[in-house]
């Protein structure tokens, strides 16, 4: 668990190649450890290799009490991958599973500007800025 902690904190520093080298240490020991699949897949996606994201995020679907988060997280990943329709797929699930998540509303709102369907993407924004208003993004 130590580790684990060690790792998140390499991650809130943006030292993402040393939380990488660390949590795919970590996987090797734990394979199937849902929060490292998680963390590690977001890192994925920060450092621009949303195929492997995709895998990872993925695998931490498994356990049926996985939230909300995880689908944001796919999401997102299959943004920047560019398939906005896998994208859409799992910010739609992360919301159906947790309707007031204020990221799925506002990644959602994102994905239907990207798509042409302002007046949704506003709709979705708007509730993400009632949740999330100190947020810059």
């Amino acid at each position: 668990m130590v580790r684990f902690q060690r790792a998140l904190a390499l991650l809130r520093e943006h030292k993402h190649k040393e939380a990488r080298d660390l949590l795919s240490l970590l996987l090797s020991e734990n394979p199937s450890d849902p929060d490292i699949l998680y963390n590690l897949g977001m890192l994925h996606t920060e450092m621009g290799e949303p195929d492997k994201a995709i895998e990872m995020l993925s695998r931490s679907l498994v356990p049926a009490e996985t939230g909300a988060n995880v689908q944001v997280a796919l999401g997102y990943a299959w943004s920047v991958k560019g398939d906005l329709a896998a994208a859409r797929l799992h910010t739609e699930r992360a919301l159906a599973a947790e309707p007031d998540n204020p990221h799925a509303h506002r990644n959602l709102a994102g994905i239907l500007g990207k798509l042409g369907d302002y007046r949704e993407a506003v709709a979705h924004m708007r509730k993400a800025y009632a949740a999330l208003s100190d947020d810059p993004r």
